[in-house]
């Protein structure tokens, strides 16, 4: 139970080495036959620093140990020499892909009078795609054995069954659907704030329990999360049946909900989609020391740089956290936001805020470790 090393200032001079001493500690921790899944592995963009530390964290894997990536995309470049040295093996969609015995298999536990002729139908209309197929006999046990043809391409297939699913539910379910799409990960308890569904719960489990492209996290509280496809259909619906006002207002109520369950950079982001930005001011102030201390400046300055400038310009906390994230890798540029933070707590008569902003300064001469004269008004 004890925490992982943080990404700290001074390991930002070599993050590849702390990179492999993490992950060496954290596979050190962990019983022989764990695998580690990194789910939605093209979320983040081909050209971050993200996919070469986790590649070299692939040569730190003991043996009985497996890291899966999930992703909808190849993988990045970075993996060309594990894959060639069969460190790393590419399972795509052939590999996955039911074959016409795995489809009747699935089709004569679900229906067994299903006809050969009939199960070949449903395997060429659901692709062999093992979620396709369960949606297909779902609609086919329900109807009077006539199914429509199914659009080409598994991209445009999925598009046909999330909208199946969709239009099946009723329109409190629709509802309920779209606003918690707005989430990225859904706990009960947090379902039923943002929707005021006391039925939540039994919502999620059925969707769960039936396999409509909902997952589940058991717990003490179960959390459940939709597929990634099916979430952007959903909130593409939001797009289109609600007003910019009331998604906007569902987004705020869903940023202030998921910031006080600590899940702070979907909050932020929900935040800034619904321009509270009071709310998303307030957000960084109380959590940037936490994020310093985690060694996320970047993430503390993308958050600054991300409000309207007028809010950052107006708010001498928010220009001193920005120097202070600054303070290990930009000295100059560091100095120049503490000194203007403590010329507008000076004016505004806020000692603590001027005292602290000397400090930094201070700080970022021994940063630097050059030259000391100008130090000395400070």
């Amino acid at each position: 139970h004890r925490a992982l090393p943080a990404l700290t200032p001074e390991y930002l001079n070599d993050v590849e080495g702390f990179s492999r001493r993490f992950f060496r500690e954290m596979f050190s921790r962990l019983p022989e036959g764990a695998t580690i899944a990194l789910d939605n592995y093209q979320e983040v963009s081909a050209e971050k620093a993200f996919h070469r530390l986790i590649a070299h964290a692939v040569e730190e894997v003991p043996r009985g140990i497996t890291v899966i990536a999930i992703s909808r995309r190849d993988p990045p470049d970075c993996y060309a020499r594990l894959i060639a040295n069969e460190n790393a093996q590419v399972v795509d969609w052939d590999d996955l892909q039911l074959t016409i015995e795995e489809t009747r298999l699935i089709v004569e536990a679900k229906a067994p009078d299903g006809r050969p002729e009939e199960i070949e139908r449903l395997h060429r209309q659901s692709g062999g795609w093992a979620a396709g197929l369960t949606l297909v006999l779902d609609g086919y046990r329900k109807s009077d054995r006539t199914l429509p043809e199914l659009p080409t391409g598994r991209d445009a297939v999925f598009g046909y069954f999330a909208a199946q699913i969709f239009e099946r539910v009723s329109e409190d379910i629709q509802q309920f659907l779209m606003a918690t799409s707005f989430l990225p990960t859904v706990q009960v308890s947090v379902a039923e704030l943002l929707t005021g569904a006391p039925a939540s719960g039994a919502i999620l489990e059925d969707l769960y329990r039936r396999h409509l492209f909902t997952h589940r996290r058991p717990g003490q509280e179960p959390t459940y999360w939709y597929h990634a496809l099916f979430r952007e259909f959903l909130l593409a619906q939001a797009d289109r049946l609600w007003s910019e006002e009331q998604r906007r207002e569902l987004q705020r109520r869903a940023g202030e909900l998921l910031d006080a369950c600590g899940e702070l950079e979907a909050a932020f982001y929900l935040l800034c989609q619904a321009r509270a930005w009071r709310e998303a001011e307030a957000l960084i102030l109380r959590q940037a020391s936490w994020l310093l201390g985690q060694g996320r400046g970047e993430t503390l300055r993308g958050w600054i740089v991300g409000l309207p400038k007028e809010y950052a310009d107006a708010n001498a906390w928010l220009c001193y956290w920005l120097g202070v994230s600054l303070v290990p890798v930009d000295q100059i540029q560091a100095r120049a936001q503490l000194e203007d933070a403590f010329g507008a707590f000076r004016t505004s008569g806020d000692t603590l805020g001027q005292m602290r902003s000397i400090s930094r300064i201070i700080d970022t001469y021994f940063f630097e470790w050059s030259h000391w004269r100008p130090l000395d008004p400070w």
